[in-house]
């Protein structure tokens, strides 16, 4: 079954504006149903595409699985994890956990609980910290796969920008690049400055 997505120029008032169709051109209701859900939440237009390229993806393979959704586990998201890895070019780590995030989700809006282990069974630990840096870090403990994803670290000379302004003209160029051209260096300096600050005093 080929399937579409598609984005109707007249939509019926509340519906999401993106809709996904069979080959027949009939409407993939639990898709859809959960589409429309997210955009009673007032999600973003850029949010609702992502989710519905999404589920494409997924019902693209899912069709295959002669399985219904109510039957998903989670080893059933091993296997979809296996075949977008066999995918040329492979997504990066951050495309297969937001499609897993989407899958849960649609899991949880239709059958108002968890996806079930199954045969497979995920645990993992993870450690939080403040997103400036400091502090010692908190360990947690989450269940379901997930892809293992590059960690993204705060540069010191960033920080130090934000509780302090620029000290060199390196500084200026770096932080412009960060920022768009340097139109969002005190939007940046705003949300950061007063935790770096009030971290600093406190250490003190």
């Amino acid at each position: 079954m080929r399937l579409a997505l598609v984005h109707p120029p007249a939509i019926q008032a509340g519906a999401c504006p993106y809709r996904l169709l069979d080959d027949a051109g009939y409407e993939i209701a639990w898709a859809n149903d959960f589409l429309d859900a997210q955009h009673l939440r007032q999600l973003s237009p850029r949010s609702l595409r992502a989710y519905a390229y999404d589920l494409l993806h997924f019902t693209r393979w899912f069709q295959s699985q002669s399985q219904a959704l109510s039957e998903i586990t989670e080893s059933t998201l091993l296997d979809y994890v296996r075949h977008q890895l066999s995918q040329q070019p492979q997504p990066t780590p951050q495309t297969v956990n937001h499609r897993l995030t989407v899958i849960r989700c649609l899991y949880r809006f239709h059958l108002g609980q968890e996806i079930p282990s199954g045969h497979s069974h995920f645990q993992r630990t993870y450690a939080t910290r403040c997103p400036v840096g400091y502090g010692r870090p908190h360990r947690n403990v989450a269940f379901g796969l997930r892809l293992k994803q590059p960690r993204r670290v705060i540069r010191k000379r960033l920080v130090n920008y934000l509780a302090f302004g620029p000290r060199e003209p390196e500084d200026v160029r770096l932080i412009s690049g960060l920022a768009g051209g340097g139109e969002g260096l005190p939007v940046m300096r705003q949300q950061f400055l007063d935790p770096v600050y009030r971290m600093r005093r406190d250490a003190r």
